[in-house]
C-alpha cells in the first residue's frame, strides 16, 4: 500500500501532466483557430477571383460577340440571306461594307479548296477568289529571263516583259488555267467557255474580278508561248470539231454533246476536258486550250491602219491612247476600198504601208490578207523590232505554229491561238487582226489573268 508521500507525489505529477495537456490544447486551438481562419480568407478571395473571372469571361464572350456582330456587317457578305464571316461554298469572308474585297488578301485567302489544288500540283497551280467570291484555278508561272530560255539573239537580254510592270520586276504571274466560262468569266474545269462577246465586254469581266484581276495580255501569251518553244514543245488543242487534226485520238468533251469530228452543232469542248498534251506544259497542271477551242481577246496591242500600237511591258491599266506606236506595219501586195472583199494576197511588214486592203480609218470588212506567221515576209526598209519578236508579232525563226490575219485598215484588236476548225492555221503563233472591237463570235472568248 501506497505511503502519504507516495500519494502526494502522484497527485502532484498528475496536476503537472493535466497542465501540460492544457497548454498543449490551448496551443492546438490557437494553430487550429489560424488555419481555419487562413482557409476562409482563402476561401473568399478564390470565391471573389472567381466572380472577377465570371464577369470577366462574360465581358469577354459579349465583345467577342459584339465584334462578330460588327465584322459580319462590315464584310457584307450574304449567304442564303443572312450575313456571315464563314466561308460558304464559293463565297469568301472577306470584304468591306460593300462586298469589295482587299486587293491583298481577298484573292489569297486559303481554304480547303486551294490547299487539295496545290498540294495536288506541287503548287504549280492555285485557286485565286475574285470579287464576286468565285474561286478561280490559276497556273503560276514564274519570272525568267530571255537568257534563261535561250533566245538573248532574237530578244535581246533581261527579264520576258510579262514580269514587268511599269519598268517594275513581279516574281511571278498567275495565268487561267481554263478559258473564261460564265458572267463573271471564271477560270474553272469543264465548263462552256463564255464566247459571243466583244473586247470591252470581255476587258471589263475581267477587271470586274477585283484588283490585280485582267484580260489575259499578249505579253503573257508570248511569255508562255516562248517558254514552250524553248521546252521544245507545242501543245495541240480542239482544232478539228472537238478533236486534235494532228493527233486524231485526242479529243474533249463537246459542249453540244456530239462526236469528235461532227461538222453540225457549236463543237467548242468543255474547259481543260482534253488530254494534258493541250496543256502548255502537256501535263494536267498546264495552262489549258491555249490551241484552237475558241479564239481568245488580248490586252496590250492593237493595229491602226495596219500599224502596231502596244504596251512596253505588263502594266495592264494603261490607257490605249498612252499605248507606244511602233515602226511596225503590216502591208497588202493589193490596194482595196469598200468595194473589194475576200483575199488580197500574203501580208508583209513594212517601215510603212504602201497599200491598204480596205478604206482608211474604216473598221468595216472588206478585204483581208493573211500568211503562215512564219513565213512573214519583210520589205528591205524594214528594221527588226526586239519587242514586236518578243511578242510573237515579228517572226523569231523558231518554227511556231499558227496563221496570221490582218485587215491593214481601221481599228484592229487581236485574238489569239485559233478555234475548233482550224486545224493546222491554229498554234501558239495563230493572229488574227482581222476584228473591231466591236466583234462578237461563237468562235472568239477571253481569259483572265491576275499579277499582284
Amino acid at each position: 500500500m501506497a505511503t502519504m508521500d507516495e500519494l502526494v507525489k502522484q497527485v502532484q505529477d498528475l496536476e503537472t501532466a493535466t497542465t501540460d495537456l492544457l497548454e498543449a490544447t490551448n496551443v492546438s486551438k490557437k494553430t487550429l483557430d489560424t488555419a481555419v481562419n487562413t482557409s476562409l480568407e482563402a476561401a473568399d478571395r478564390v470565391m471573389a477571383d472567381a466572380v472577377d473571372v465570371t464577369i470577366k469571361h462574360r465581358e469577354t464572350l459579349q465583345a467577342s460577340s459584339e465584334a462578330k456582330d460588327a465584322a459580319k456587317e462590315a464584310a457584307g457578305i450574304v449567304y442564303d440571306g443572312e450575313a456571315s464571316l464563314e466561308p460558304a461554298v464559293g463565297k469568301i469572308p472577306i470584304g468591306d461594307a460593300n462586298a469589295t474585297v482587299d486587293k491583298w488578301l481577298g484573292p489569297y485567302i486559303k481554304d480547303a479548296y486551294r490547299h487539295a489544288v496545290e498540294s495536288a500540283t506541287g503548287g504549280k497551280n492555285t485557286v485565286l477568289y475574285d470579287a464576286h467570291g468565285n474561286a478561280n484555278v490559276m497556273v503560276v508561272i514564274p519570272k525568267f529571263t530571255y537568257d534563261d530560255i535561250g533566245m538573248t539573239s532574237e530578244m535581246g537580254s533581261g527579264v520576258a516583259t510579262a514580269f514587268m510592270r511599269s519598268g517594275t520586276e513581279v516574281p511571278e504571274i498567275f495565268i487561267g488555267k481554263y478559258q473564261g466560262s460564265g458572267t463573271h468569266g471564271v477560270s474553272v474545269a469543264n465548263a462552256d467557255p463564255r464566247v459571243s462577246i466583244n473586247y470591252d465586254a470581255a476587258k471589263g469581266i475581267c477587271e470586274s474580278k477585283g484588283a490585280g484581276w485582267h484580260l489575259m495580255t499578249v505579253h503573257e501569251w508570248a511569255a508562255i508561248s516562248l517558254w514552250c518553244i524553248a521546252n521544245g514543245y507545242q501543245p495541240r488543242g480542239n482544232t478539228q470539231y472537238g478533236r486534235a487534226h494532228d493527233a486524231y485520238h485526242e479529243f474533249g468533251r463537246r459542249g453540244d454533246g456530239r462526236a469528235p469530228n461532227d461538222r453540225n452543232g457549236s463543237a467548242r469542248i468543255k474547259s481543260g476536258s482534253g488530254p494534258a498534251a493541250w496543256a502548255h506544259d502537256n501535263t494536267d497542271a498546264g495552262v489549258y486550250d491555249l490551241v484552237g477551242n475558241v479564239w481568245e481577246w488580248q490586252y496590250g496591242l492593237k493595229t491602226q491602219d495596219g500599224q502596231v500600237f502596244c504596251t512596253t511591258d505588263n502594266r495592264t491599266d494603261q490607257l490605249e491612247a498612252q499605248w507606244t506606236a511602233q515602226p511596225c506595219f503590216f502591208d497588202s501586195p493589193k490596194a482595196g476600198d469598200s468595194s473589194t472583199s475576200g483575199h488580197s494576197g500574203a501580208p508583209f511588214l513594212n517601215s510603212q504601208v504602201s497599200k491598204h486592203a480596205g478604206p482608211v480609218g474604216d473598221n468595216g470588212y472588206y478585204a483581208y490578207n493573211d500568211q503562215v506567221w512564219e513565213s512573214l515576209g519583210k520589205d528591205a526598209s524594214y528594221t527588226p523590232n526586239e519587242l514586236m519578236k518578243r511578242l510573237l508579232v515579228e517572226p523569231i525563226g523558231q518554227g511556231v505554229q499558227g496563221r496570221f490575219y490582218i485587215r491593214n485598215y481601221g481599228e484592229r484588236l487581236p485574238i489569239r491561238g485559233g478555234s475548233w476548225s482550224l486545224g493546222s492555221n491554229a498554234g501558239l503563233a495563230a493572229l488574227d487582226l482581222n476584228y473591231a472591237r466591236s466583234s462578237a463570235r461563237s468562235s472568239i472568248g477571253f481569259r483572265p489573268a491576275f499579277v499582284a
